[in-house]
Order: C-alpha cells, then structure tokens, then sequence
C-alpha cells in the first residue's frame, strides 16, 4: 500500500448538526415546503472533501439512538442535551440516503459513539499505513491526533483547519496524550460532563501544563498555593476520576477497518441526479456533473442528427435570418463577446433561436463572409428596435447592453430566462445558463473552458476561437435559452409569479439597462488630493507606530506583527493574560476580530486606524479611478436582479451600494460621485423606515403604528431611551447605534450580538431588548407567533 493513501472519517452526527445550526437564522426551504438546510450543508461538507481531497478511502460514522458505557457509567450522561430538533429528525434519513447514494459506507454501531469508532478505526488505519484524517471539529478528538492521524475541521464561511499532533501543544501548552486530563477536569457543559465544579478551561490547561496529568495533580496538591482552587480539586476528585473514563475514546470497538468496502469510488451519477432534483439542490447539480463521470451521470447529449444549426456566412443567408426574424413574433438571441465586462468588450457575433433545435450563428468579421459587419449591424438594427417583435435571452440586460455599443436601442425585452428562474427558486445561488439546462432539461452544455481554456492569464478570448467552433456553442446557447423559455414560462404561470414577471420584473431590466448605460460621474482630482492626504496620514500612523514598538518592521505581515505584539510586547498580559489566539498553521492570529479586543491598548488602536485607512485608500479611493471607462469616462456598475434571496438589488464590479458612511473618512470618499454636467443635480431618496413600517403594519402594535402617524423618527426617540437623553442632545451616531437596536430586535438579534454591535455589556443589550418589548408588546408577540407557525 502506498504511504501517502489517505482515509478521510467523516463524525456524520457532528457534521449534520453543524449544518444545521449554520442555517439556523435562514433556513432552506424548497417548493415542496420541506427543510433540507442540513442536508445542503452536510453534502456542501461532503462535495468539498471528495473533490479538493480525493480520498483514496472514506466512511461516515453515525451515532445511534442506544445506549453505550458511558450512559452505564454515569445515568446523567448527556441528560442535560436537548433532543434533536424535529426538522433534523425528518431531515436524517435522507442524509443517510444521501451518503449512500454517494456510494460512500455508513457506518453505525449500537452501543457506541461515533467517536468510538472513529478512535478505533483510524489507530487500525496507522497500522495499515494510512494517513486518516477525522472530520469534526470536537475537540475530544484532539486526544487521537498523533503522527499518522488528523482532523479535519470544517466551519461554515471559514476555511478547512487541519490540527495535527502539534495543535494541542500550540494552544494549549501539552500534548495530545494530555488532552484527556484536561477535559476531565474542565468537563464538558454539553454532554453533560461534570468534570471539577469552579475550573474552566484556562484554569484546567493552566494546571495540566504545571503538573503533566491528573494523578500529578492530585499527588501533589500541597504545591498548589491557591487555597480555593484546592478545595475544589479536592471535593471534586471523584468527579474528575469519573469525566476521563467519560471523555476517553474507547479504541477498542468491535469494528472491522474493511479497505476494500471504505475504497473511494464513482458515485451513480443517475441516482445522485435525482435525489439531487428530489431536494432541489440546484446550485449543487453544476459541480456534480465535474464529480461523477458524465457517462454514469445521467445528462444527456444533444444528437447532431436532430439539430438544425446554421453558419451565416453570405449576404443570402443574413438577409434569409432577418426576414425570418421580422416575421416572427418572438426570437431568443445571444451576444458572444471577448468578455463580459460590458464597457470593455467587443461583440464578436449574435446567435439566434426561434424554435426547439434550431439556430443561427451571425459572425462579425468572419473573413469567408461577403458581408461585413455593419452591414450585418444596419440590417440588424430595426429588428432588435421594433417595439412590436418580443425578444429573450439568458441575462438579457447584458446583451442589450453590448448591442448598445454597436449604436443598437434593444426593445420590446420580452423574457429572461435568468430573471424566470430567479423567481421560481429565489433561494438558490445558480441561475446560470448550465445550471438550468441540467436541473429542466437533464442536458449538459458544452463547457466554455473547452473552448478559452481554465480561467487564468493563459485563457484565449472568444475572439481566438475558430467561427465553426463558436458556431456550435453559442448557437446551443440559444437554443436552450428558446427551450427553456418555454418550460419557465409555464411554469410561472402555474406557480403565480408569471405577472411579477411579466409586470414589474422586466420592464425593471429597461431601467436598469438604462442605469448601467449612463453610469456614474466621478470626481477624479478630488480623489487623487484625497489618496494624497491618507497616504500622509497612513505613513504618520505608521512611524508612530514603530515608536512605540521601538523598531521597523513589516505592518502588513501578520507573522511579524503577531510577533511584535504577543512575543516582544505581551499586549495580552494586560487583558487577563489570557494565551492569544493562533491560526492552523500555528502562528499569532491579527486578524481584525482578535485586535478588536485589545483595541483599547494605544499601539493596536494605531493597528487598527492604519488597516482602516489602508483600506479605504486602496479598495476605493485608488481603486475607482482605475474602473472608470475609456470610452465614457465614467464608472459603469452592473445592478443585478438576482442574487438576493429577498428581491433587492445588489451592485457589482463596483459595489457601489457599500460606499462607507459609518466613518468620516467614509462620507468623504462619497463626495467624489458628482452630477455629470452642472446643469444636473444628485438627489437622494430612500423610504422612510420602510421595514418598520412593514412590522408595525403586520404586528399591529399601537405603539409603533401610532409613532409613524404622529411622524415620530422612530430611531431618534429609541436611542433617546437606550442613552437616557433628551431627544434633542440625539445625535447622529446616537440614532445609527438605535437604528441597529430597531433593526436588530426584529430580525431576532441575541443580547450577545446586540452587545458587540453597541460595544457594551450582556445585561445591558438586554435590558434594551426587554424595554423595547415593554414599549413594543405587539412585535414582540408578532415574532413568537411567527416562529411558532
């Protein structure tokens, strides 16, 4: 056997209610009304590790509903534990379906934890010679960790953390052997673990570092001068005598390590396909199709023989396609371009449908053509303008847009298969082109990476590519569209939202089309006098800050600034002296959620003003500037219909819909977006409290319906009560902190949440929420019915 075969056991309990919990505050729900947040999230878990891990071997364990030693050996083992949420109950069998249908084992054992058996199976892999990797992020399983075996610790919105045999010994100060001790004495809230009443983590690592184990400290108690801390060890001796038989992985489970059952192999596409469909997992099906082998993956190919796709490439041929689209009441097309910046690109061709399994491809530039391309442009041109021809696309904003650049005004924008999609299934992420043809029609498109290459600086452009070989791309682009259109169509119309679509939805597209066309002036020189004066100002910040620390160093390596900070500096001495946090790879954690709690120290509060200035500098004022177009001289956003969950639109490539404001620095950088010309002017319009308004309408409350109708500025009057003030000495950071107090509370914030977005204490955010409610009763009975149904 190879040394470097790897066997990855996956802790399938931890990781389900690890999803589950990671969409917690919005949870997934699909058409048929049920809730698959954990099963997403457990086969997002289980995707991420079959394609970047490519295990040679792997199973997952499962704990069972029977009793083990430890329920024998301590009647309140894990009494304290609520039982599994009921939406995870319906939600388990169909991850065990699911991790079958990947053809991976699942193991479960009665009378064991699943800890057990992953202790077991993986010290049987080191004797086989296999590298095992444990996936959970329980810390009990830091007592397995040694040469051959590791974790593999997987949190949502974070990256993967591999800890290794050396992790307990960077966090904690011991070795994996040690962790046992020290989770015997600390115990463990959760499974109900008492371990020694009064000691805590830091106290327990404190004292398994000073005396090795727990015999040590019980042999030796006279050496600890701590009278208190005595007593407790003493009264709790049983006690902790009892939490590490509690906390011991037994390795001795009667399981067999079966190489030849755990062996990695090809998942039935077909079978993956439909509980894939089954769940709506829509977003997931693209990347399935990159795992499993198209042959056994149950997506189809388009036959040749039944496809009718056209090469115009001669004056006959372009005056044949324009007559036909004249006669038409409805075509799909589709712009190929040399990329899709929509201001920085260049229409290469147009591809045309109107019916299932025909198309034309409409080269510009083709060199075997006798037309050129504006010829083909002026004979386009009343096509694309009639007001009475409706037209479709994939993201047709964007195509419009292109054609706005060949001296086009697209019309008449009859149907988006993006924007339909979106509508039938806000909640996914994919509405790509791909994604649609395999989740309605079981169909998988050509790849565009088989014809540019994998994204990089070696990638061709479109314009690269022989025509007969953009031919069959596009034009099946634009057949699929034309087939898609009319399944979503129906489908609209059966579910309801058809007259969104058709009344709100894309005439919206014409005013964003319009939007993105005339872009947004920017003060260039007024940036340029800015970035001037923060690089001032950033250089002062950092000469101040090498007087403190006494040297130079560089401020933007967090190696050498964890170094400074926690080794030269022990700016952690003056906080409890607690040991600092650390990253995977060992090293002192800088980011700016660790700083944030030594921002009071003076030379992290200089740390801290420089990144945010840095910041600033470099993503907008620096950055704007370079986005603006040579062609127009103004900065061109794209406004998307389809990203939110909740309708809104978001910006991109800029954001400009997150331009600071909360800092001065921040409001000065929106100075620079001007009027074009002095004869216009920027006005500013937003609905007054709209969500608010929305919760006193749906809630009924008196109070809060009676402060709009009196005009009452609902945040000023709430930080006049939060701060204690009279509403006049209300001041704008005043209402931005009870705006999000307003906001917060209906949206379901924690007193914990609440307290590190005002910066004050547990009981306080408290008492703020209990007032609230005391003055808003109706909301807060609103949000408990709500929750309830």
């Amino acid at each position: 056997m190879s040394e470097k075969s790897r066997l990855f056991l996956i802790d399938g309990s931890a990781v389900f209610y690890r999803a589950h919990f990671a969409f917690i505050r919005s949870p997934l729900i699909n058409t048929k009304g049920e809730n698959t947040s954990a099963i997403f999230g457990f086969t997002n878990s289980l995707m991420k590790i079959l394609f970047e891990e490519k295990p040679d071997y792997i199973a997952v364990v499962f704990d069972t509903k029977e009793p083990t030693f430890r329920h024998e050996k301590f009647k309140d083992y894990k009494a304290t534990r609520e039982k599994m949420p009921e939406e995870m109950v319906e939600q388990y069998p169909r991850v065990v379906e699911l991790v079958r249908a990947f053809d991976i084992p699942v193991i479960e054992k009665p009378g064991y934890e699943a800890d057990d058996v992953i202790g077991t199976m993986a010290r049987e892999a080191e004797k086989q010679n296999l590298e095992t990797f444990m996936v959970t992020g329980d810390k009990d399983f830091m007592q397995l960790l040694s040469e051959k075996t590791r974790m593999y610790v997987i949190r949502p919105g974070k990256d993967v953390e591999i800890w290794d045999q050396s992790t307990p010994m960077e966090r904690y100060g011991f070795s994996p052997e040690q962790v046992i001790d020290f989770l015997a004495l600390m115990g463990d809230k959760s499974d109900n673990i008492p371990g020694v009443a009064g000691i805590g983590e830091k106290t327990a690592a404190d004292l398994i570092r000073k005396f090795g184990s727990l015999d040590s400290i019980y042999d030796n108690l006279n050496q600890i001068p701590q009278k208190g801390l005595k007593n407790k060890l003493i009264e709790g001796r049983e006690n902790a005598y009892l939490s590490r038989e509690l906390v011991t992985i037994n390795r001795n489970v009667p399981v067999d390590l079966d190489l030849e059952k755990i062996k990695s192999t090809t998942p039935d596409g077909q079978k993956l396909l439909k509980l894939f469909e089954d769940l709506e997992f829509r977003s997931l099906m693209d990347r399935l199709a990159e795992l499993v082998d198209i042959d056994s993956f149950g997506a189809t190919d388009q036959n040749d023989d039944q496809l009718r796709y056209h090469l115009v490439d001669s004056r006959r041929k372009l005056h044949n396609l324009v007559q036909k689209l004249k006669d038409s009441e409805f075509f799909v097309f589709d712009t190929e371009t040399t990329g899709l910046k929509t201001f920085d690109s260049e229409i290469i061709g147009i591809s045309f449908s109107l019916q299932a399994q025909e198309a034309w491809y409409l080269p510009f530039n083709y060199r075997k053509a006798d037309f050129t391309k504006a010829e083909a442009v002026e004979a386009l041109k009343p096509v694309f303008e009639s007001p009475d021809i409706g037209k479709g696309g994939q993201n047709i904003k964007f195509d419009g847009l292109m054609l706005y650049h060949l001296g086009i005004c697209l019309h008449n924008m009859k149907f988006d298969t993006m924007i339909a999609d979106y509508l039938l299934n806000p909640g996914s992420r994919q509405h790509n082109l791909a994604a649609l043809a395999l989740s309605y029609l079981n169909y998988r498109m050509i790849p565009i990476e088989s014809l540019i290459g994998p994204r990089g600086k070696k990638q061709l452009s479109m314009a690269d590519i022989s025509v007969e070989d953009v031919c069959r791309y596009t034009c099946e682009d634009a057949d699929i569209t034309f087939r898609l259109k009319e399944i979503l169509e129906k489908e609209m119309k059966r579910t309801g939202t058809y007259e969104l679509f058709e009344t709100l939805e894309m005439p919206l597209v014409e005013v964003l089309l319009e939007m993105e066309k005339n872009g947004v002036q920017i003060d260039v020189p007024f940036l340029r006098e800015m970035s001037s004066e923060l690089e001032n100002e950033i250089t002062e910040l950092e000469h101040r800050i090498y007087e403190m620390v006494g040297s130079q160093f560089n401020l933007n390596s967090p190696q050498q600034l964890g170094k400074i900070l926690f080794e030269q500096m022990e700016i952690h001495k003056d906080f409890g002296g607690r040991k600092p946090a650390r990253t995977a790879t060992g090293q002192f954690s800088t980011s700016e959620q660790i700083l944030e709690k030594y921002g009071s120290h003076p030379l992290v509060e200089k740390i801290l003003e420089f990144r945010k200035l840095s910041k600033l500098k470099s993503t907008y004022v620096d950055a704007l500037p370079l986005l603006i177009s040579r062609e127009t001289g103004r900065l061109h956003t794209s406004f998307n219909q389809t990203i939110t969950a909740t309708g809104r639109l978001s910006s991109s490539d800029p954001n400009l819909q997150n331009i600071p404001i909360r800092t001065e620095v921040g409001r000065k950088i929106r100075k620079a977006f001007i009027a074009g010309d002095p004869a216009d002017f920027i006005t500013s319009a937003d609905y007054s409290q709209i969500e608010l308004r929305m919760m006193a309408h749906l809630s009924g409350d008196p109070g809060l319906k009676d402060a709009f109708k009196r005009g009452e500025d609902i945040h000023a009057s709430t930080a006049a009560a939060i701060f204690n003030i009279p509403l006049s000495e209300v001041h704008a950071d005043h209402r931005r902190k009870a705006k999000e107090v307003n906001f917060g509370i209906i949206y379901g914030i924690s007193q914990y949440g609440l307290a590190s977005r005002l910066g004050i204490t547990n009981e306080e955010a408290q008492e703020i929420i209990e007032s609230y409610f005391i003055r808003f009763p109706r909301v807060n009975d609103y949000m408990i019915r709500t929750i309830a149904f």
